[in-house]
């Protein structure tokens, strides 16, 4: 896709402008991506302690109380606002197993 980019905008315009279409338009696709990172819940191995997602061990628990989030991307300006309102959203599966104390 930036490769045809590239090409008509060399050819609809000049070299450097069609250059800097292709660049372009070969980083959307990367910024989309890294401004949606996956965030996934955590739980507690019993054991040993360590974390691991809920959604991939199912032997990992919940800590009543606390809900624990990993970021599985490099925070920055693009993602950051989406990161926190993730975050600030409690996830309706460990709002029902955690209880107020």
């Amino acid at each position: 896709m930036a490769a045809v980019a590239a090409m008509l905008g060399v050819t609809v315009f000049d070299t450097l402008p069609g250059l800097f279409i292709g660049i372009g338009v070969s980083l959307l696709p990367l910024l989309y991506r890294s401004s949606r990172p996956v965030m996934r819940e955590l739980g507690q191995l019993p054991g040993n302690g360590h974390f691991a997602a809920l959604d991939r061990h199912s032997e990992s628990r919940r800590i009543p109380g606390v809900i624990v989030l990993r970021v599985e991307a490099g925070i920055y300006f693009a993602n950051a606002e989406r990161i926190r309102s993730e975050a600030r959203t409690t996830p309706p599966a460990a709002a029902a197993t955690c209880s107020p104390t």
